[in-house]
Parts: C-alpha cells; structure tokens; sequence
C-alpha cells in the first residue's frame, strides 16, 4: 500500500501533548520518531554511508550498516506518531521503496519537537512530572544538568551520548535494562533506533531533536512564564518564533484537555 501523507492524517501539537500525558499517566509504551532528509537517504542506500554521512552522523561502516537500517525501521515500525512534512515527494518514493506502512499512526509536523515548549501543559505535566528519564544524544550530559536545576523532581536515570553507532547500540542496551517511563532522545538519524529501543521498553520515547541544543542557544526553552491554555501558548510563540503563529500546523488551535 503505497504512504499516505495527506494534510488530512495530521494532528496537531495539542494531540502529541495530550497523547504524551495520558500514556505518562497511564504507563503506557508510546513513540513519536521524526522523519528527516537523512532518513530518505537511509532508505535508498544500499550499502556503506558516503563520507559526508560519516562526518555528519557519526562514521558507520558496511559490517554495521545493516544492524543501523534494521533498527531505524524498527524504530518507525513501533512509534504511534511519525513527524514528516506533508505530501513530500521525496520521502514517499523513500517510505514505499522500503515497503513502510503507516497505516494506524498518526502524522505530525517535524518540528513539533521544538513547538511543544509553547504550551505550559508541556512544562508542568510531562517535564515537571516525577517521571524516570533517558536523556539520549550528544548534547544531553549538558542538558541533563540544566533539566535537574528547573525540573528537579525529574528522576534522571540515563544520560547517555551517542555519537557512534556503540554508543547507540550501548543506550538501547541500557534503556532496556533500566526500563525509564520517560525518554527524551537526539541523535541524528540514530534516533529512530533509539526510540524502537526505549518504547520497546516500555517508555514514552520521544525524538527530541535540536530541543536539547536549544536550552544552550536561549532559544524555545520550555515555557514557564505564560499561563496554560491555547492563549498562554501563542503569546510565548510570538516572543520565539512570530511567523509560526500563522502556519496552519504549528500555531495553537485550541486548548489542551487533560
């Protein structure tokens, strides 16, 4: 069945948040990966990465390869919510060479990662709640710091890099054993895998991107100064990023119900 990615399948920030809550309250296995140009390239590659990919992602060679691919798919297999841009050519010719179906997920903007920090809903109930979390990526032993000063009732359980394809494999390794409720995971295209692994766990897993680089830049941190609700979240939007109130699947709708 060839991959829909009609406007019409896509949710808005409001439901990925309510979606997080309620599997967080609910212990509840839940995964959203995020679909990038990279991914398209790891579908029509057949063999060893090119040497841009080594520098970009992290050197894999031809023994690894397949072991990389086949836990990236997996990671888009298992996760309920996919970010991908709509009607995409490119990444549907990608989606349907690989035989993906995303029948039963849910699409979401790419770059709902970075919105989420809009909404106060998202500050007090998923990073103020008293969860145990997998901080997963590259920039996450500098993040983990500064989560534990502004969300100290976070449990912090893993902080992990993942430059490299055995750190990768070592964090899903770890994730597995350690099983964490809550994982925010930033790796590149190896997130993909990291999010199979932490949802197979039993985690809510989520791709959380350049959001882990950003606290760093003072830019979409979490929102802690408007109030809750779709009036609170637009208001923080237009100090961060102005334009994006007026783009249909990132400005808020309507208000959070949990």
């Amino acid at each position: 069945m060839a991959v829909d990615l009609s406007p019409e399948r896509f949710i808005a920030i409001e439901d990925l948040i309510e979606r997080v809550v309620m599997a967080l309250r609910n212990k509840q296995p839940f995964g959203l990966t995020r679909w990038a140009d990279s991914s398209n390239w790891i579908m029509t590659h057949g063999g060893e990465p090119a040497d841009a990919y080594r520098y970009r992602e992290g050197y894999l060679g031809s023994t690894d390869w397949p072991y990389f691919r086949e836990a990236f798919l997996r990671g888009v297999d298992l996760a309920d919510i996919v970010g991908v841009h709509p009607n995409d050519r490119g990444t549907k010719q990608a989606m349907d060479s690989a035989g993906l179906d995303l029948t039963g997920k849910a699409l979401i903007n790419p770059w709902c990662n970075r919105y989420v920090n809009c909404w106060r809903e998202w500050t007090d109930e998923v990073l103020g709640g008293e969860w145990t979390v997998a901080l997963v990526g590259n920039h996450m032993p500098a993040y983990a710091l500064w989560m534990r000063d502004h969300f100290p009732r976070l449990r912090i359980v893993i902080v992990h890099t993942a430059s490299h394809w055995l750190e990768v494999r070592a964090a899903m390794s770890l994730m597995g054993q350690t099983k964490p409720q809550l994982a925010l995971l930033g790796a590149g295209w190896y997130t993909s895998c990291l999010v199979g692994a932490a949802r197979a766990a039993g985690a809510v897993a989520l791709s959380y991107g350049f959001t882990a680089r950003d606290h760093l830049l003072g830019d979409f941190l979490p929102n802690t100064n408007y109030p809750r609700g779709r009036e609170g979240a637009e208001a923080y939007m237009r100090t961060v990023r102005p334009n994006a109130v007026n783009e249909d699947q990132l400005r808020p709708r309507r208000d959070i119900s949990i």
